[in-house]
């Protein structure tokens, strides 16, 4: 396709394409790059497009296909290297003078003096 195509493409349907976007993502930003990514992709392609079929359909299906593309590379990226966000407690530590291993140095101690507590004879709790 030529550059003149996609943009008779954009003026004719690209609102349409960009509200299936907004739909698959849910995100505006993500649909946003979705968006402007089909139509890249039909802008690096060779194709001729055939206006008396519909081509609607053709950026339909290539938005679909990058948008399960992207999430299948992000599957394939959290089964590798997980991302989580930090709780509460955590940024606490973080952002606190006391370093790391001090606090696990102090939630093992509270551990095993409760385990010592735990194993103490009925007549001494």
């Amino acid at each position: 396709m030529n550059a003149r195509e996609i943009e008779k493409c954009i003026d004719d349907f690209g609102t349409d394409i960009y509200r299936f976007c907004l739909k698959l993502c849910g995100d505006k930003a993500d649909a946003e790059d979705l968006y402007q990514q089909a139509f890249l992709k039909a802008l690096e392609t060779e194709w001729t497009l055939d206006w008396e079929k519909n081509p609607k359909a053709l950026f339909f299906s290539l938005a679909h296909n990058l948008w399960k593309s992207d999430r299948r590379k992000q599957a394939r990226r959290n089964m590798i290297a997980p991302c989580s966000n930090f709780d509460d407690g955590t940024e606490m530590i973080l952002h606190s003078d006391e370093s790391i291993e001090e606090g696990y140095l102090q939630k093992e101690l509270i551990t095993e003096v409760w385990q010592i507590i735990q194993a103490l004879p009925e007549k001494f709790l």
